[in-house]
């Protein structure tokens, strides 16, 4: 049961590190395409979207971990999709929110604010799923029969 979020937790890492690298080595093509003016994006936005790279591949380890069959890794699963749904849910509200709002004023495309807040939206959903509608795809009571598996072998040993 567990293959389906571990494939799920494999394909998102591979994405944001394919997302992360294109942000951190082409932010300007990045921007052109989001960017409202028809002028080359300002030094700053490209400093931005490259930090923003960066924190997707310091949360992308997490996924990786959570590819792991191990107890420790499976039980990680939750705390994972939860700080990402956290996130995710933020940023879609704020984008949609410019989106709304300012229009031009954020200097981005409506366009592109909603190909962004609809990709975040896909996987929050997802998580929702998960986390909600279908937590054994966590895998936890797997985990836990592991757990207790290994403590009853660990204190069966103690006792030889």
């Amino acid at each position: 049961m567990t293959l389906t979020i571990r494939l799920a937790f494999g394909l998102e890492a591979a994405a944001n590190i394919f997302g992360a690298g294109m942000m951190l080595y082409s932010p300007s093509s990045i921007l052109s395409y989001a960017h409202w003016h028809s002028s080359e994006p300002a030094p700053l936005a490209s400093s931005l979207l490259q930090w923003i790279a960066a924190l997707i591949i310091g949360l992308t380890p997490q996924l990786l971990i959570g590819l792991r069959s191990t107890p420790q890794a499976i039980l990680s699963r939750r705390t994972v999709y939860w700080t990402l749904l956290t996130g995710e849910g933020a940023l879609v509200a704020v984008m949609w929110w410019q989106g709304m709002k300012f229009k031009a004023a954020t200097g981005f495309k409506k366009e592109a604010l909603q190909l962004c807040a609809g990709v975040l939206l896909l996987t929050a959903v997802w998580r929702v799923f998960v986390l909600f509608v279908r937590p054994d795809l966590l895998g936890e009571d797997e985990a836990y029969e592991e757990v207790v598996r290994e403590e009853k072998e660990a204190m069966g040993k103690k006792t030889e």
